[in-house]
């Protein structure tokens, strides 16, 4: 019976994922029909656990890492220091195919929201004289946003990966990193091969200097919360909120209020809220543990569960954090000995960025197709070697770990 409400379980929240109902509500749901059919749970000990997934520290630290990282990146964006960052690293840097590829970087770095739409007309406005196809500018804009969901910190995928491991965020991203070099050495080649060796002219050193300095205070906040976990015992959450402290002080003259609290990720902070509590309910069912016994003396591979799962879900939803919330906690026991096989670790990360990264749900892909006007197919076509070698190097790291 427990097996029977798993399935079920499992249906369901992807469907309503599927509908875009939010991935919280859809996760609760799926607990409530878990908790509903297994005899071990049942009302009994529903809300026991229900209490333990919603307030436990790894969930309650979740949810301030995400709050913070919205609030960030939002007066980063609302205060101008998103624009500052871009004015900077154009002044510093003098090839136009360098700022191609770090404009839609630093949009997908800070997770903000519309970020492709926002870098799109950059990066269309950077390559007008450069006779780039528009296909070749989407191209550019999709992968360039997105090579940092292997190693950016702030990534709310990555947060959430490494929260359901009982992980760093550290730690995932140092067995990640590859991943990142390979979509990024591969797609600078293979996406700006045949352009010109355009330059912009270079800037006196004093404005150099100047550019310097207003990089550094616009990365500042960022800075503090990815550096001081690694120099101090500070937690990431409160890192974070220093962050944000300093970039309020900074910025004092062009906040309010209500921009703080219209920038909380009210939706992501309960999706990781039924992630949580779906976990809970998952670690408590013995059936799972029979399941994942009976798959290994069946035969069937676990990589091949590791690939397909996450794959599979994050192609359906357009989401990574869907695909790692829903998969991540069927899959961790299949995994787990005396410690967690990072190997199995890269592949489920992997297959759920991949097939998001692809899917014809996946909004960034839909919505700058249809600003430049480009096919799908056209989108896959020059983007195949980079997403071809990033696949390769995940099944490199699978055998090297």
């Amino acid at each position: 019976m427990e097996i029977i409400g798993l399935l079920i379980a499992f249906v369901v929240i992807i469907g309503m994922v599927m509908k875009r109902i939010n991935l919280g509500i859809a996760m609760f749901t799926g607990s409530i029909i878990i908790g509903l059919t297994s005899p071990k749970i049942g009302l009994t000990h529903f809300f026991e656990f229900l209490s333990a997934g919603l307030f436990s520290k790894t969930t309650l630290e979740l949810v301030l890492v995400i709050i913070n990282i919205g609030i960030i990146a939002n007066l980063m964006d609302k205060t101008g220091l998103v624009d500052q960052m871009i004015g900077a690293l154009s002044t510093l840097f003098r090839k136009f195919q360098i700022i191609l590829a770090v404009v839609p970087s630093v949009m997908g770095a800070l997770a903000i929201p519309g970020g492709a739409m926002l870098s799109a007309p950059m990066v269309n406005s950077i390559a007008k004289d450069l006779n780039l196809s528009n296909r070749k500018k989407m191209a550019i804009n999709l992968l360039f946003r997105h090579i940092w969901y292997f190693v950016f910190p702030f990534t709310p995928g990555l947060i959430l990966a490494a929260g359901l491991l009982g992980r760093d965020v550290f730690y995932l991203i140092r067995h990640l990193a590859p991943l990142t070099i390979v979509l990024g050495v591969v797609g600078f080649i293979t996406l700006f091969r045949g352009m010109e060796n355009s330059s912009i002219k270079e800037a006196k050193a004093v404005v150099k200097r100047r550019a310097v300095k207003e990089l550094f205070l616009a990365l500042l906040p960022l800075l503090v919360g990815i550096l001081l976990p690694f120099f101090t015992p500070l937690p990431f959450w409160g890192a974070l909120s220093i962050g944000i402290v300093i970039l309020v002080i900074y910025k004092w003259d062009k906040i309010e209020f209500q921009m703080i609290w219209q920038s909380i990720e009210w939706k992501l902070s309960l999706g990781i809220l039924g992630i949580m509590v779906f976990r809970e309910f998952i670690n408590n069912l013995d059936a799972l543990y029979q399941l994942a016994e009976s798959i290994i003396n069946a035969g069937m591979p676990i990589w091949f569960l590791a690939v397909v799962l996450p794959g599979l879900v994050g192609f359906l939803t357009g989401s990574t954090s869907g695909a790692i919330g829903i998969t991540f906690p069927l899959l961790i026991p299949f995994i787990s000995g005396n410690q967690i096989d990072m190997g199995y670790v890269v592949l489920m990360y992997g297959s759920a960025f991949f097939s998001y990264y692809i899917s014809p749900v996946h909004f960034c892909l839909i919505l700058t197709a249809e600003y430049f006007g480009v096919t799908l197919k056209d989108t896959y076509k020059e983007l195949f070697w980079p997403t071809l070698a990033g696949i390769g190097m995940m099944v490199i790291l699978f055998f090297i770990y």
